[in-house]
């Protein structure tokens, strides 16, 4: 454990020293530019380097499941189809009956795909 710890410090060190060989390397090259291009290239450099520097978080997706989860369960669905059947059905009998009816359906197939298909 003590080596790993001294080789550790021993590579920090040397990260170090090339930054900073790097750093008076690059501070040289913006001072000889002279005093107008001076702020934008130390502006430059800053951007560049911490544009470099960052990290990103790449998100992994979910694992992929046997049956991918339906988008929406006819369960719900069949709830505004009966209201606007009950509605119609004092206007249009007929498409009252008829939307009644599919909503009665959506209702079996929601309730039955959530007893039959439980998500894990």
């Amino acid at each position: 454990m003590a080596r790993e710890s001294e080789k550790e410090e021993e590579h920090s060190r040397e990260l170090e020293e090339k930054i900073e060989d790097l750093t008076r390397e690059l501070s040289g090259l913006i001072n000889a530019a002279g005093t107008k291009g001076r702020d934008e290239l130390r502006d430059y450099a800053v951007s560049l380097l911490q544009g470099e520097t960052e990290t990103t978080v790449v998100e992994e997706p979910p694992p992929a499941r046997e049956m991918a989860p339906s988008p929406f369960n006819p369960l719900a669905l069949s709830i505004p189809f009966f209201l606007i059947g009950a509605f119609l059905l004092l206007l249009f009998p007929s498409v009252g009956i008829f939307l009644l009816g599919f909503a009665v359906i959506l209702a079996l197939w929601g309730g039955l795909s959530v007893l039959l298909f439980k998500r894990h």
